[in-house]
């Protein structure tokens, strides 16, 4: 298998509580080559004392005032070495093979740019797991993200083959639907492509979803502007993905049982685009 360089960039704030199962899941990776590049987004908890613990040398601590987590992100690409790179949030933890099994997917298929695998959706001790994500595509990936089809993306699990030339940044006006954004702006870069083992254990907060609800509908209408600036989105490529980000929206309230904010939504239909 060809080997290279894996930059892994996880932003935290007040991380404190998770931390340490984070780290030691990149540290335990059965594949040597990494670096996992911390950026410290203006903690007020022991997240720093806790990281500064690591003397490992590939454990890289960049700090920053608070400045959120697409900025963060930012300051970890622009300082990666790596031929591949991925994202880790703090709060999640990798598998012992999450780095190989990407790795041996992109060094067997060259054509491929992105590779994902399946996740691990636990509870808030990790003690359980109560549900998974499978992917179920293979190919160039821009048509079923504009879709949002839930084949292709269920969030910063893709692991990326690093392009000479290509300014790898997040869009800072989103605060939400960044990852998917992200996604999009380099889904020309070459096919997507999964392996079948499990990469991540994604974690559960009590009340988590509810409470993303509000910043997930505004993500959805600042993508869906932000997207005109992308020659590669045709512009009935992008009300397409905003009809459908109203749909997800609209039963994602219903279902959280918000009645007033489903009807806002449902009078407001495609977000008017």
């Amino acid at each position: 298998m060809v080997r290279g360089l894996v930059s892994i960039i996880m932003p935290v704030y007040n991380g404190e509580a998770f931390l340490a199962d984070a780290i030691e899941s990149v540290v335990n990776q059965d594949y040597g080559d990494w670096e996992l590049i911390i950026i410290d987004n203006g903690s007020t908890d022991n997240s720093v004392q806790r990281i500064s613990e690591y003397a490992n040398p590939r454990v890289i601590l960049l700090r920053e005032d608070k400045l959120g987590a697409s900025n963060a992100r930012n300051k970890g690409l622009a300082n990666m070495n790596g031929e591949f790179f991925c994202f880790l949030d703090c709060d999640d933890m990798l598998t012992p093979n999450s780095i190989s099994s990407r790795v041996k997917l992109l060094s067997d298929e060259p054509g491929i740019a992105f590779a994902d695998g399946c996740v691990s959706i636990r509870n808030a001790d990790m003690s359980k797991e109560l549900n998974r994500w499978t992917p179920g595509f293979y190919g160039p990936p821009l048509e079923s993200l504009l879709r949002h089809s839930p084949k292709v993306f269920f969030g910063q699990t893709w692991m990326f083959r690093r392009k000479n030339g290509v300014s790898y940044r997040y869009n800072q006006t989103l605060t939400n639907s960044e990852d998917l954004y992200f996604c999009i702006e380099h889904a020309l870069q070459g096919m997507y492509g999964f392996t079948r083992e499990t990469i991540l254990h994604y974690r559960i907060h009590p009340g988590q979803a509810s409470s993303l609800l509000n910043r997930m509908e505004n993500g959805y209408r600042i993508s869906g502007e932000e997207m005109k600036k992308l020659p590669h989105v045709s512009e009935h490529a992008r009300r397409k993905y905003i009809r459908k980000a109203w749909s997800i929206t609209l039963k994602s309230y219903v279902k959280a049982g918000k009645p007033k904010d489903a009807i806002r939504v449902f009078l407001n239909p495609g977000f008017r685009p």
